[in-house]
């Protein structure tokens, strides 16, 4: 049934039972009268229906209760009413009036539908010019027939009206009104958001220039990156779905293409790096399977994975402190290698061949203290790692400051490092800087701007415009006993973030 045809019975059924119509059928008291009105008092002592005395030994007595009446089967109301009206004999003028309301009113209103399916099949067989029974063209101005009307066999008079109302339009005849063309919706965000959602899109460009500490120059290049991270929702909460990571790089720790300009070879690499299923099948706890993030706690790509890192197996992770006390933790089982093959579907194959086991627990203090801690096994060698961060932007020299640690149990010289990042933002100007200690065998895998080595390192980002920043970088290793690649090293990187050309931010 369409929504004009519901409210075109809704129309018949309110104007075919109105009060004054229950009233004069029934004859109660203050029904509507031609020649007089009953006072208020006299209509209000008149409603109240008359007491029956009834004998204390009988009123012990269950009160048979009349049957339903169904008012689908019109031929089957009259003959319900008098069963009721059996039950109680003092109500049987009152059933009986009612009933033949209901009866009227049941057939006013199939007749009323199949008029309404009638008009909707003609509606769309109707030219633009509709004519007359009469064979005269119609009149433009439609003609509004009333509803209450239906109900009574004596001919009514069609009445013109200029601007008719949304319930009086629908009971016009399909003949005197042509079909309006209906303009097809575009699609929305909110029916966009149902299936999916972006949670990064950046491009971004770089210059770059390295020397490694024998004081050559290896790198003098530009350089650009694609970063795109998104998911497909399998339903309309996002409790489960497909999640997707693809970037630029031919290699685990790098997430840029070569331009050609400077040294190097023009590159046109672009993967999909991430891929994995997400469920999420109770509040607080999520399953991951597939190509996966790494997971860093308070730490940063110093002293962990480099930020473009990727790893193939499965984890666990539970949010729930009120339960467990930590804000995280997380249980990761997956294979770390392959650093030159980038897609993950040529890394699949890796899901049953697990070398990396990682434990992470993280616990929030408030907004302002952050503690997490870690133990990670790559092929049988462990390393405990730790962070603690602290946010103060009260404070007059730093906002901030972060302090991370590794070690590893493995025969060797150091074999653990640090590093000491502190925070300041001046203006729309964010600016960070510190010491990092990489020891010597920790293997490459981290930040390819920190790598190994004693160094001093900053960095400054600015917003140019709310889509567009910029950032300056700069470190410097100190003399080592050993190769370093970075010793020095700047960049200066162009940012634009996409996402936000589709989702503006006001500005403050």
């Amino acid at each position: 049934m369409t929504a004009r045809r519901v409210a075109c019975a809704m129309v018949a059924a309110v104007l075919g039972a109105s009060p004054e119509i229950v009233r004069a059928q029934t004859g109660w008291p203050g029904a509507a009268s031609t020649t007089t009105v009953d006072s208020k008092p006299k209509a209000e002592a008149a409603l109240k229906p008359p007491v029956a005395k009834v004998a204390m030994a009988e009123t012990t007595k269950a009160v048979p209760k009349p049957p339903a009446v169904d008012v689908s089967k019109p031929s089957s109301v009259v003959t319900k009413a008098d069963a009721a009206a059996t039950a109680w004999p003092e109500s049987r003028g009152v059933m009986q009036s009612l009933a033949e309301l209901l009866t009227r009113q049941t057939v006013a209103i199939e007749s009323l539908l199949q008029r309404l399916d009638a008009s909707e099949s003609k509606m769309t067989k109707a030219p633009a010019a509709s004519v007359s029974s009469s064979g005269e063209p119609a009149s433009s101005t439609p003609v509004v027939v009333p509803v209450a009307a239906i109900n009574s066999s004596a001919p009514t008079t069609a009445t013109p009206v200029a601007e008719p109302s949304a319930a009086a339009a629908s009971a016009v005849p399909a003949t005197q009104i042509a079909p309006r063309p209906v303009a097809p919706r575009a699609p929305s965000a909110a029916s966009f958001s149902r299936w999916g959602d972006v949670q990064q899109f950046n491009l971004a460009f770089r210059y770059r220039a390295i020397d490694n500490s024998a004081g050559v120059r290896t790198n003098d290049q530009g350089q650009n990156r694609t970063e795109f991270k998104g998911r497909f929702k399998l339903d309309r909460a996002g409790h489960y779905a497909v999640n997707a990571g693809v970037f630029t790089g031919a290699t685990s720790v790098s997430g840029w293409n070569n331009t050609g300009m400077g040294t190097g070879d023009p590159a046109r690499d672009l993967n999909v790096k991430q891929l994995y299923f997400a469920a999420v099948p109770a509040s607080g706890l999520e399953l991951q399977y597939g190509g996966v993030y790494v997971v860093r706690g308070e730490a940063t790509e110093i002293t962990t994975y480099d930020n473009d890192f990727y790893l193939t197996g499965q984890r666990v992770a539970v949010k729930r402190p009120k339960q467990l006390w930590f804000d995280e933790i997380s249980a990761t089982q997956a294979y770390l290698g392959d650093p030159k093959v980038p897609s993950v579907f040529d890394r699949v194959h890796r899901l049953d061949e697990p070398n990396y086991y990682q434990f992470l627990v993280g616990k929030k203090v408030g907004k302002r203290v952050g503690v997490s801690a870690d133990y990670t096994a790559v092929d049988g060698v462990p390393t405990w790692r730790s962070a603690f961060t602290l946010k103060a932007s009260e404070m007059t020299v730093l906002d901030g400051f972060r302090l991370e640690t590794y070690a590893r149990s493995e025969v060797g010289p150091t074999p653990f490092g640090w590093a000491l990042t502190l925070d300041k933002k001046v203006g729309r100007t964010s600016m960070s800087g510190g010491f990092a200690s990489i020891d010597e065998h920790y293997g490459g895998l981290n930040g390819d701007y920190y790598n190994r080595g004693d160094r001093w390192f900053g960095k400054a980002t600015a917003s140019l415009f709310p889509l567009l920043t910029v950032t300056g970088q700069y470190t410097w290793a100190l003399d080592a006993d050993y190769a370093i690649a970075n010793q020095e090293r700047f960049d200066v990187v162009f940012s634009y973030d996409v996402l936000k050309t589709f989702a503006p931010t006001p500005r403050r």
